[in-house]
């Protein structure tokens, strides 16, 4: 079973292609997201028996996210650390870059996609 899920968000459009595949154990979803055409991430998910979502192929979609929304953080922290020289994160750097990335309007765009994107698949039922 293939299925093809389109989420259009200012100019980009994010494509979910998932499949599920029967193994010696139960099954597995697999999705994979395109943006714009570029493939750019992939989840897969064992289950033993069934689902409990509220669609097919919901959790590896949602995981895709949340997984890509950590990689924009990690990548601006990194940034972060790299500009200001920092090795270690404290409490008061925490802060600090909090009103970093507050700052940037490219991080926040970006973020503020991620986000409906997530929203989107959390709360439809397709």
């Amino acid at each position: 079973m293939l299925v093809t899920r389109i989420i259009n968000v200012n100019d980009n459009k994010y494509e979910f292609v998932c499949r599920s595949e029967k193994n010696y154990s139960g099954f597995k979803h697999i999705a994979t997201l395109y943006i714009n055409g570029e493939c750019t991430s992939r989840s897969d998910r064992q289950y033993y028996n069934r689902t409990w979502e509220m669609y097919d192929f919901q959790s590896v979609m949602i995981d895709i996210v949340k997984g890509l929304i950590a990689t924009v953080n990690e990548i601006y922290l990194e940034q972060f650390k790299t500009e200001k020289g920092y090795k270690r994160m404290t409490e008061k750097r925490n802060l600090e870059f909090n009103n970093y990335i507050a700052l940037d309007n490219v991080y926040q765009e970006e973020l503020k996609e991620l986000e409906y994107v997530l929203n989107d698949l959390e709360t439809k039922s397709y």
